[in-house]
């Protein structure tokens, strides 16, 4: 298992799993989707960037349906938290619908803790998880600043 930099040579081998909306290109051109090879084929990928509060954020996670139940996913996640953590952020965010079982299991065992629930932005709710990353060394604190 090799994980590296997507390229748009890879666009065409993602594009034919992709499960979410939207074209990759501009991802893979801003270097933010990673993608596992496994037998020389392209197994999954992620997508990261600072696009949430300009925290880290996992955007989205796919596994091409012949690799499924190989840790395509939770290799994927390791990395990406490993880059996060190694520059220095101490926490790393994602989300999934409130329907996705897979994912929410994933979430519980890997160390993740939800963080809040987005409604209204599609049909399903969205929830986001948090998980602290190494150099994380105080519990999370919110001191409401409140308007006078």
């Amino acid at each position: 298992m090799i994980i590296r930099k997507a390229t748009l040579e890879d666009f065409a081998e993602i594009d034919s799993f992709d499960v979410f909306g939207g074209d990759r290109r501009t991802e893979i051109e801003r270097e933010e989707i990673l993608v596992v090879i496994i037998d020389e084929k392209i197994a999954g990928y992620i997508t990261h960037n600072r696009s949430f509060y300009g925290r880290a954020f996992v955007q989205f996670v796919n596994t091409k349906p012949e690799f499924l139940k190989r840790g395509v996913a939770k290799s994927l996640f390791d990395y990406v938290e490993k880059i996060y953590s190694e520059s220095g952020d101490e926490l790393i965010f994602s989300s999934t619908e409130d329907y996705n079982n897979i994912m929410l299991g994933f979430f519980e065992r890997n160390g993740w803790q939800k963080s809040g629930v987005i409604h209204n932005i599609q049909k399903a709710a969205e929830i986001i998880f948090v998980k602290r990353l190494n150099n994380f060394d105080k519990e999370l604190q919110y001191e409401p600043k409140l308007y006078k």
